[in-house]
């Protein structure tokens, strides 16, 4: 049989074709050490002949002046009769020229009646001259779906995909041509899924950074599947793992997922689908961000006598912090008054970095540091910046403290004033007649 690309194999297939190009190893599948690349849409293993009736065809089409200067190139042709080529299925890449901006399609039309008179498109997708691109074509003709997806190995990324319904067919199809690698079965090749949360109106939006406190859940339209389990692969954390979300489903379905189990930081998730506990296909990876911590000054005082800024925070997370290194960056400007230009002239004095968890008083959800402060000059900014590792969504109440000797309150540019005392670190110069 010939070799499957990559992009359209299971577990086995990839771990012995894995592209080239690809750069990031994702997970280990079933038994066998697998390579899944960023990019990878696999989807051929030696299972795929247990998974549910159909054709799924692949290809690797490499963009070349010939066929780009013809505006053409068919890329599959499935038949309904295996004597001859009835044309049933056709999917072409082709420019339309009919518009005042000529655009790049792919076509799918039918000469037997099995699509609709004006055939389905997906686009625009223009080739890219030198480029190549995976293609994919699956159909299962019991329940009449069709999908279509291709992607750029180039790029690293999936450029369209779309699955269609049309009646049941009367019989299975058969590849004509070159027809790239042949599956004897329908395979999710343009699954679309996400991680979502509900929204008081009883839907769901797709997130990208996980708050622990939100009941997420693993949103998926698989098309015709019956049969099999749906796993989520999680790579992060020093960690792989794999996670049985439950029974694939025909429609869209809801799996609901504990991201309290998971690691903090940033992970690689990828959807994989497995009949008689088999993969056979995997779906591109993607990032996601779970964690969330907040901080937010609650107070700030001068202290004279060790010429220091003391600053307490309030930190707040979504769930447990351990192993969480949270950094705090303050930068120390001095502000003096430039006459010549009647405004203040910022200059940074210091800089200093805390790491917040890491004091005594962190497990109270407060933190506290001293930043140094000089006496002079009358007026300063304190600058503060939020950072983690592993990364997570950080976010703080109120990030500039301005104050001097005759300041009340500080100035924040977002968040509210927090108050604070006058500064007792007088000034050794007259800065009061400067103003005048």
């Amino acid at each position: 049989m010939a070799s499957v690309p990559h992009h359209f194999r299971t577990g086995r297939a990839a771990g012995r074709h894995a592209h080239n190009r690809t750069a990031v190893v994702l997970l280990v599948l079933s038994a066998v050490v697998v390579l899944l690349t960023l990019g990878g849409l696999p989807a051929r293993a030696s299972g795929a002949e247990a998974a549910t009736s159909g054709l799924t065809v692949t290809k690797t089409v490499h963009a070349d002046s010939a066929w780009i200067d013809a505006g053409r190139l068919e890329v599959f042709r499935l038949s309904s009769t295996p004597e001859a080529d009835d044309g049933a299925i056709v999917v072409t890449w082709a420019l339309d020229r009919s518009t005042w901006f000529p655009t790049w399609n792919l076509l799918l039309t039918s000469e037997t009646g099995l699509l609709p008179p004006s055939g389905f498109k997906i686009g625009p997708v223009s080739p890219v001259e030198g480029f190549a691109y995976d293609l994919a074509l699956s159909v299962h003709p019991e329940t009449g779906t069709i999908a279509l997806v291709v992607y750029s190995l180039a790029e690293g990324r999936t450029l369209r995909q779309q699955m269609w319904q049309v009646e049941p067919m009367a019989a299975p199809l058969v590849p004509v041509g070159d027809a790239g690698t042949v599956t004897g079965s329908y395979l999710p090749v343009a699954a679309t899924w996400d991680l979502t949360v509900p929204l008081e109106s009883g839907s769901y939006v797709a997130v990208s950074l996980i708050n622990r406190t939100e009941e997420v859940a693993v949103r998926t339209a698989l098309g015709a599947v019956a049969e099999g389990e749906v796993y989520l692969l999680v790579d992060g954390g020093g960690e792989r793992r794999e996670v049985l979300l439950g029974p694939a489903a025909y429609e869209m379905a809801l799996y609901p997922l504990d991201v309290s189990r998971l690691p903090l930081g940033p992970l690689t998730l990828a959807l994989q689908y497995r009949v008689a506990g088999e993969p056979v296909w995997v779906s591109p990876p993607r990032q996601v961000t779970v964690g969330r911590v907040e901080a937010a000054v609650r107070q700030a005082e001068p202290r004279a006598e060790a010429a220091v800024l003391e600053v307490t925070l309030e930190l707040a997370g979504d769930g447990p912090l351990a192993g969480l290194d949270l950094r705090l960056d303050a930068v120390v400007s001095a502000l003096e008054w430039d006459r010549s230009t009647l405004s203040f002239a910022e200059t940074v004095r210091s800089s200093h970095r805390y790491h917040l968890l890491a004091g005594p008083g962190a497990e109270d959800g407060l933190a506290r540091v001293r930043i140094p402060v000089e006496s002079e000059p009358a007026l300063w900014r304190v600058e503060l910046s939020l950072a983690s590792e592993p990364a997570i969504s950080t976010q703080r109440g109120n990030n500039r403290i301005l104050f001097g000797p005759r300041t009340q309150e500080t100035i924040l540019t977002s968040g509210a004033p927090v108050p604070i005392a006058a500064s007792p670190l007088a000034p050794t110069r007259d800065w009061e007649s400067e103003l005048a």
